[in-house]
């Protein structure tokens, strides 16, 4: 009876390592791109952001549903290029702004793709990132950078993240972009009785 998730938000999937985060984000693809075999029938747009590791091999990911050939894999390194990969493909797709800044001027660099250029401008299909995942692309003190109780990096990087999801929260929602966060779960709570 459900028909999906509302398109143009951000959604956080925090659960522990191993639990089948990564999968979940092939079979959302797998839905959004059910029946799409080429580009002329193409059901949506989606990219999936490697923070991990390797691809997984295309027979692995065709058993969710999704075409490889129509699937957009990018390896993201740090956050600056998370950001930037995630920019240059919603204005790949839906043309206008790019929400980058030059750290050294301050002001929006001046994006390349038009109305004229873009793919997919009245935004007839939907587009759907997947982040696989966030924790890996913080800061170098070796946590989840949502852990901010661990050391003062990770909490900046936090600030960065929300900045970056706050200044293009209506950009999402008026260019239907669905995104996907996946986060680990690093947190302990300690049950049972009191130690003393």
């Amino acid at each position: 009876g459900a028909r999906g998730f509302p398109a143009g938000k951000v959604y956080q999937l925090r659960a522990s390592f191993s639990s089948g985060k990564s999968s979940f984000l092939y079979y959302i693809y797998g839905c959004a791109l059910h029946g799409s075999v080429s580009e002329k029938d193409r059901k949506a747009y989606v990219m999936h952001v490697e923070t991990e590791g390797a691809p997984n091999p295309a027979d692995y990911v065709a058993q969710f549903g999704v075409n490889p050939s129509l699937f957009m894999y990018v390896k993201a390194n740090d956050l600056n290029d998370l950001f930037k990969k995630i920019d240059t493909f919603d204005m790949a797709l839906h043309g206008g702004r790019d929400g980058t800044v030059n750290p050294e001027t301050g002001r929006a660099t001046k994006s390349k793709f038009t109305k004229e250029n873009a793919l997919d401008p009245e935004m007839t299909k939907p587009s759907i990132v997947g982040v696989d995942s966030l924790s890996n692309v913080g800061s170098d003190a070796g946590g989840d950078f949502v852990d901010l109780d661990k050391s003062e990096k990770p909490g900046g990087d936090s600030k960065d993240v929300r900045r970056f999801f706050r200044a293009r929260e209506q950009d999402y929602d008026r260019h239907q972009l669905t995104m996907f966060v996946l986060t680990h779960e690093t947190t302990e709570i300690k049950t049972g009785g009191a130690g003393y």
